[in-house]
C-alpha cells in the first residue's frame, strides 16, 4: 500500500511538472522475512511541538544492537605507531575466525562481499578491513574520477553492511547479511595520509569519506607511547643494557664463571621500558615499528656477546700485540666498547634520513668473524678518516686495527671483511665468487653488503632504490651467489664425505662378501639403484647399498635420486 501511494504521488508530481525526484526509505524496526534481526533499533520518543529532525536528533532515536555486533572500533594514529600491531593482537584473541579485507585501490564490493561468505560464522568472529588509501589529493590527477567512485563504493559498502546489516551486489546480485546474535567484533585501519602526521585529521579525513562509521565507531589511538610489550627477547636486550648502564658490562671472567647476563634474575617490565626509552635515540622512540626494530638489532648483537668466548672467558689481558712481543692488549673495556659501538650502529641502521644521505655517512660498523669461534671482531667505516679519536683508541686497546681509506681501496681487504661476516673462506687472499663473476667490488659496495647481510640476519626487510642502471641488480646479485656459495660449499663436503664413508662401507661389505655373483654387494647395488630410480628420496639404508666412490654411476644415482644427501649423512 505504500509503495503504490508513492508511485500514485510521484506520477502526479510529474504530470504538474514539478521540480524534484522523490525518493522513498524504508527502514526496518523490527524482525521481519527480509531481516532476521535489524541492526538499527528504533526508539519512539514522544513528538513534541515544533521539533526538529536531522541527523544527531536521528542518533538520538537508534542505538546500536550489541547483540549482531559487539563494537565497531576505529584505530588510528601516525604510520608505523602499531595500528596494525594492535589489530593482529586483538584477532588472537577473538573467539571465533577472523577475516581480513583489505581497502586499496583494487577494492570492490563484490570481492568482499565473496570474501564474507567465505568465512565461517561463529559467536565472536571479528572483521578486519585493512585500509591503506592516499588522500584524494595525493591522488594523480587523471585517477580522480577512479578515486572518487572507489570512495563512494566504500562508503556505500559500509552503510549497507553496518547500517542496515546487508550489502548486495548491484553488478551481480551477491548478498550477504551480518547473522543475528553473534557479537561480532570490528576493526577499521584508519589509513594515515594527511600531511604533518596528525592522527587526528587522518580520523577526521577518513570519517569525512564513510560517514556512518563515525556514528557507530569507536575511535582508538594508537601511540607510540604505549607501553612496549616484554618478551623473552626484550628482557635479554635489557639485562645486557642494565649491565652497562650499571658498569657491569665490563665484568671480567672469574672463579670458572663465564660472563653472560642472560642468567641475570627477571627484570621488572617497567624498568625494561624505562632502560629501552633511555637508549632509543629520538628517531627510534617516535615510531613504535622504529622501537621493534632497535629490539631486533640489539638483540642479534647481545646474542653475540652471549657466544663470545672472548667476552665470555676475558681476563682483561688479550693475545700478544706482536708474536715476539711482550705487551698484550688491554681487554678490560672490551664490554663497554663493544656496547657503546653497538648501539651507536644501530641508532644508524635504524635513522629513516640515512638513506638521503648515504655517501655522508660514515657507516660505521661491527664485523663478527664467526670463523675463529666468535671470539673476533672487526671494525669498518665508509669514511675512517671521520672516527672519533676516542673510538679509534679504544679499539687499538682491544688490538683491532681500523684500517685506512687507501687500505680499504683494496681488494684483498673489502674481501677479508666480506669473508668474516659472511662465513666464507678466502683462497690466496681473495673472494672466488667475485672474480668468477668479474664484479668490481668498491668500497662503498662492500660496505652497502654487509649492510644488506647485517638486516637480513636480524629478519629487517630491505628496499633497495636508485636509478636505472646505478648497479642495484649486479649487487644484489653478487651478494646472492656469496649467500649461496656457503650453503654450496657445505653441500659439496658434506657430498664428498658421504661418498667417502659409504665407499668404504661398501668396500668392507665386498670383502667379507660372498663369492656367488647373486650375493654380490656391488652388484645387489647395480640391481637396487635400478629398483629406486623412480623414487624421489632414498632412505639410509638405500644409500649405502647404492653409492660407491668408485663406480661413477652410482654416484650419479645418488646426486640426482638423493632428496637430500646431506641430511642423510647427518642422520
Amino acid at each position: 500500500e505504500l509503495v503504490l501511494t508513492f508511485q500514485l504521488e510521484t506520477q502526479r508530481l510529474r504530470g504538474a511538472d514539478q521540480l524534484g525526484f522523490p525518493q522513498l526509505h524504508c527502514i526496518e524496526t523490527g524482525r521481519s522475512v527480509l531481516q532476521e534481526s535489524p541492526w538499527v533499533e528504533f526508539k519512539r520518543l514522544k513528538q513534541e511541538t515544533g521539533v526538529q529532525f536531522s541527523i544527531e536528533a536521528a542518533k538520538t532515536m537508534c542505538e546500536v544492537d550489541p547483540s549482531n555486533v559487539a563494537t565497531v572500533e576505529l584505530v588510528y594514529g601516525r604510520a608505523g605507531d602499531g595500528k596494525s600491531h594492535y589489530i593482529h593482537e586483538r584477532l588472537t584473541e577473538c573467539q571465533s575466525e577472523a577475516l581480513t579485507i583489505s581497502v586499496n585501490e583494487a577494492f570492490t564490493a563484490g570481492a568482499a562481499i565473496r570474501k564474507l561468505q567465505s568465512l565461517h560464522v561463529g559467536f565472536g568472529n571479528a572483521l578486519y578491513f585493512n585500509v591503506t588509501l592516499v588522500s584524494q589529493k595525493d591522488a594523480r590527477p587523471e585517477d580522480q574520477t577512479a578515486y572518487k567512485q572507489l570512495i563512494s563504493e566504500l562508503s556505500w559498502f559500509m552503510t549497507s553492511l553496518f547500517g542496515f546489516g546487508s550489502v548486495q551486489d548491484p553488478s551481480t546480485g551477491e548478498m550477504y547479511r551480518l547473522p543475528g546474535g553473534m557479537e561480532w567484533r570490528v576493526y577499521v585501519e584508519v589509513p594515515s595520509c594527511t600531511a604533518g602526521d596528525d592522527p587526528a585529521a587522518d580520523l577526521e579525513l577518513f570519517l569525512g569519506q564513510v560517514p556512518i562509521l563515525k556514528y557507530i565507531g569507536i575511535p582508538r589511538l594508537i601511540s607510540p607511547t604505549d607501553p612496549f610489550e616484554v618478551d623473552d627477547n626484550v628482557q635479554l636486550v635489557c639485562k645486557y643494557l642494565l649491565a652497562y648502564h650499571e658498569g657491569q658490562i665490563d665484568r671480567l671472567y672469574q672463579s670458572g664463571v663465564p660472563v653472560k647476563f642472560s642468567s641475570c634474575p627477571e627484570i621488572d617490565k617497567d624498568r625494561c621500558r624505562e632502560l629501552l626509552s633511555h637508549y632509543m635515540p629520538p628517531h627510534i622512540r617516535c615510531r613504535k615499528i622504529m622501537q621493534l626494530l632497535f629490539v631486533r638489532y640489539m638483540v642479534r648483537r647481545c646474542q653475540v656477546l652471549e657466544n663470545m668466548p672472548g667476552f665470555n672467558y676475558n681476563t682483561g689481558v688479550g693475545e700478544y700485540v706482536e708474536a715476539d712481543s711482550n705487551v698484550r692488549t688491554n681487554t678490560r673495556h672490551l664490554g663497554s666498547t663493544l656496547m657503546r659501538t653497538m648501539l651507536q650502529e644501530v641508532s644508524h641502521f635504524c635513522d629513516p634520513a640515512m638513506k638521503n644521505n648515504w655517501g655522508q655517512g660514515a657507516h660505521e660498523q661491527l664485523i663478527y668473524d664467526t670463523q675463529s669461534g666468535g671470539s673476533s671482531f672487526r671494525l669498518i667505516s665508509l669514511h675512517p678518516e671521520e672516527l672519533n679519536s676516542a673510538v679509534k683508541m679504544n679499539f687499538k686497546a682491544l688490538g683491532v686495527e681500523i684500517p685506512g681509506i687507501w687500505e680499504l681501496k683494496t681488494r684483498r681487504t673489502l674481501d677479508a671483511f666480506l669473508a668474516a661476516a659472511l662465513n666464507i673462506p678466502l683462497e690466496n687472499g681473495r673472494l672466488a665468487a667475485i672474480d668468477e663473476e668479474q664484479y668490481v667490488l668498491t668500497l662503498d659496495y662492500a660496505v652497502k653488503m654487509l649492510n644488506i647481510h647485517e638486516r637480513r640476519l636480524c629478519s629487517v626487510p630491505v628496499i633497495i632504490e636508485g636509478e636505472t642502471g646505478v648497479g642495484k641488480t649486479a649487487l644484489l646479485r653478487m651478494l646472492s651467489l656469496l649467500w649461496n656459495s656457503t650453503v654450496q660449499r657445505f653441500r659439496q663436503r658434506t657430498l664428498d664425505g658421504l661418498v667417502d664413508v659409504l665407499g668404504e662401507r661398501l668396500n668392507f661389505l665386498s670383502k667379507h662378501g660372498s663369492t656367488d655373483p647373486a650375493d654380490d654387494p656391488i652388484t645387489r647395488s647395480l640391481n637396487l639403484a635400478h629398483d629406486i630410480s623412480t623414487k624421489r628420496e632414498m632412505t639410509r639404508e638405500e644409500i649405502l647399498s647404492v653409492c660407491n666412490d668408485q663406480h661413477e654411476d652410482l654416484r650419479e644415482y645418488l646426486l640426482k635420486r638423493c632428496f637430500s644427501p646431506e641430511s642423510a649423512l647427518l642422520e
